[in-house]
């Protein structure tokens, strides 16, 4: 979606745009299911109960909210660019921060996300 902003051929954006729309799409369910429902599910079994506020588990809701926003915007409101791409590159941020940098911070501090 970065390449989507410095393009400056109108049919290349838009392939940028639907390739990153169709990601998105693809991949909010398996987020869903997988780092928020099954997460919970997994965290109830290991620690006794579905939230208990740490690194990780406050990233996935974040990048998910992130996420469920940029599809707000892009059902409800109609919006392809600007605002839609901004929260489209801070979306993919925070996956990465939910999925390399909590671990890699949790590696030196041993805490719970520490594996």
């Amino acid at each position: 979606s970065l390449l989507w902003s410095f393009s400056k051929d109108d049919s290349r954006k838009k392939s940028y745009e639907r390739i990153t729309y169709k990601s998105i799409l693809a991949g909010y369910p398996l987020f869903t299911l997988g780092a928020l429902l099954f997460g919970a599910i997994w965290a109830s079994s290991a620690w006794g109960r579905f939230w208990s506020c740490d690194p990780k588990e406050t990233w996935a809701l974040i990048t998910w909210m992130t996420y469920t926003f940029y599809l707000h915007i892009r059902f409800i409101l109609k919006k392809r660019n600007g605002i839609a791409q901004i929260i489209s590159i801070a979306g993919f941020i925070f996956t990465m921060i939910t999925f390399i940098g909590i671990r890699f911070i949790d590696y030196f501090s041993h805490s719970l996300h520490s594996y």
